[in-house]
C-alpha cells in the first residue's frame, strides 16, 4: 500500500473478509502475507494504516470467498455489520425483528459478546493502545 489516506480516518472502522478470499488472504505480490485466521488478526494487520482514533475491528466469514453475499452463511456478514453498527454507531433494533425481517430463527451468533466490544464470535479488534 502506497497511500496514507486512511491515516486521516478518525472514526471506528470495520473490515469483513471471507476466510477463503484468495484476492486478500495469503501471499501478495509485494512479498507480504495477509493472515485471515481471525477477525482480531485482520484488525491488527490493518491497524498501522489508520489513525489512533480509529477503532479497527475485523470479522472473518468462515467458508466464504471474496463474494460473501453468495456464501451459504452470508447472513453472518449481515449480523456482523449490524452488531458493529449497534456497538459503534449507536443503532439499535428490537429483540424480535430487524430491518431485514423476522430473525427469531437465526442461530444467535450475531449476539454481541461482552468481552469482544459487543461483537459476534467471528470478530475481533486491535489492541486499544498504540
Amino acid at each position: 500500500m502506497t497511500s496514507t489516506a486512511t491515516l486521516a480516518i478518525h472514526v471506528p472502522v470495520l473490515t469483513i473478509i471471507g476466510r477463503n478470499d484468495f484476492t486478500t488472504c495469503g501471499p501478495n505480490p509485494q512479498g507480504g502475507n495477509f493472515d485471515c485466521a481471525s477477525g482480531a488478526v485482520v484488525a491488527m494487520q490493518e491497524e498501522p494504516f489508520y489513525s489512533r482514533d480509529a477503532r479497527i475491528h475485523g470479522c472473518i466469514v468462515p467458508g466464504s470467498g471474496h463474494d460473501m453475499s453468495l456464501a451459504i452463511n452470508h447472513e453472518l456478514q449481515v449480523a456482523d455489520a449490524a452488531a458493529w453498527s449497534a456497538a459503534f454507531v449507536g443503532q439499535r433494533r428490537s429483540e424480535n425483528r430487524d430491518d431485514f425481517g423476522d430473525r427469531r430463527d437465526f442461530d444467535a451468533s450475531e449476539r454481541g459478546l461482552p468481552w469482544n466490544d459487543g461483537l459476534p464470535w467471528n470478530c475481533g479488534g486491535a489492541p486499544a493502545e498504540k
